[in-house]
């Protein structure tokens, strides 16, 4: 498998030719983000969490999805956990909890790889099966199932 250009918009091109057939809409590229203190300090301040208890697990349509777009700037430090949690106080109790909740996951996550490290990659408990049919009930439209 050949590795993508580090020109920008060729990996859409690598994405499309090399797992297009797991894509059920036509891959594109994620937005770009500024690396920046102010742009995440922009971003932060601009976190409005109304709806995310009803839209944090919407994928499709791409209008509709929930997620806070805050990631880029956790991950790399530029906005704290702490500072996240904070800036929800006061809204929808639904969206602020579910909006919590996810801070909670992350948080453990990363309790868990510093414990665990590359182990993390394989099961902790029980072994995935493999093959077989997708769950009764489950969207079959979805290339993924």
């Amino acid at each position: 498998m050949n590795v993508p250009s580090p020109v920008a918009g060729d990996e859409v091109v690598w994405v499309t030719g090399h797992l297009g057939h797991v894509c059920a809409d036509e891959p594109a590229a994620s937005p770009r983000y500024a690396g920046t203190q102010s742009a995440a300090d922009a971003a932060l301040a601009a976190l409005d969490v109304r709806g995310y208890a009803a839209q944090r697990s919407v994928v499709s349509p791409v209008a509709r999805r929930g997620a806070s777009g805050l990631s880029p700037w956790i991950r790399h430090g530029l906005v704290t956990l702490p500072e996240v949690w904070e800036s929800v106080h006061g809204g929808r109790a639904a969206d602020v909890g579910k909006f919590r909740d996810e801070l909670l996951w992350q948080e453990y996550a990363r309790h868990l790889y510093a414990r665990l490290g590359r182990r993390t990659g394989a099961p902790l408990r029980h072994t995935v099966g493999v093959g077989g049919d997708a769950r009764p009930g489950w969207d079959r439209s979805m290339r993924c199932i």
